[in-house]
């Protein structure tokens, strides 16, 4: 694939290239695949000659091409936070309705996990149309520059779930588990043990119902069930539980 047709995939795709040095950037990540990307690389020495040395100004999609279009709004075609929502944008939702909520869906970074993200505004306050989010801790706004942020909150699991100790009775040391696997401190055992299963049952929590993760489910699933046979073995009582 030449350099032209993958700079007009990115354009596509809304994904603005330019050059900074003797690198080609990429915005905003989110966009990107990692498809895409590979073939950027590929083409990396071509792309930095007929990229400009500026970030070039986002053009805003037309409304057929917006309608409904994740990541943007419906009504004006500005970026959205979120890369998966399709809501009005915060001037937009003011337009209709002056005392309406400004919360925005922000998407995790998926690189640190942060929920606030930050765009450069013009020098007048004013917001900068189409202008791609940035994550607060891996590319910090420089000092003094007016920005727009926008900060999401955790969102709860959809499916809350619990490790719940009964009792505890650590068994005689050492023992043996397995053909492999013996326990020398059974106590210490049980309690990283403990700690790993409340980690996989937070993440499994996250997932179960999200069908494009239904691998990682079944495989944290299977985790949960080998950590409660092993804290059982150790002479723990422990049961995972819906919360209420």
């Amino acid at each position: 694939m030449t350099a032209s047709a993958v700079l007009a995939e990115l354009r596509a795709r809304g994904v603005r290239a330019y050059r900074r040095g003797d690198k080609v950037r990429l915005e905003p990540l989110e966009a990107l695949t990692p498809e895409l990307i590979e073939r950027a690389r590929a083409v990396r020495d071509e792309l930095l000659a007929i990229v400009s040395d500026s970030l070039p100004e986002a053009t805003v999609p037309t409304v057929a091409d917006r309608l409904l279009e994740p990541g943007r709004c419906p009504d004006c075609g500005d970026r959205l936070p979120s890369v998966r929502m399709v809501e009005l944008c915060r001037p937009c939702r003011l337009a209709i309705r002056p005392d309406a909520s400004l919360g925005l869906e922000v998407d995790p970074c998926p690189a640190c996990g942060e929920r606030e993200r930050w765009r450069v505004m013009h020098a007048d306050g004013k917001a900068w149309h189409g202008a791609p989010w940035t994550c607060t801790v891996c590319d910090p706004p420089l000092p003094g520059v007016t920005v727009e942020r926008a900060v999401g909150e955790e969102p709860p699991p959809r499916y809350p779930l619990a490790v719940q100790v009964d009792a505890i009775e650590p068994a005689a040391g050492p023992l043996r588990l397995n053909a492999w696997t013996t326990v020398v401190d059974v106590e210490k055992a049980i309690n990283a043990d403990l700690a790993l299963l409340r980690i996989a049952v937070a993440h499994y929590s996250g997932v179960w119902d999200d069908h494009a993760e239904l691998a990682a489910a079944t495989a944290i699933g299977e985790r949960i069930d080998e950590l409660l046979e092993r804290l059982a073995a150790c002479g723990a009582r422990v049961r995972v539980v819906a919360l209420q």
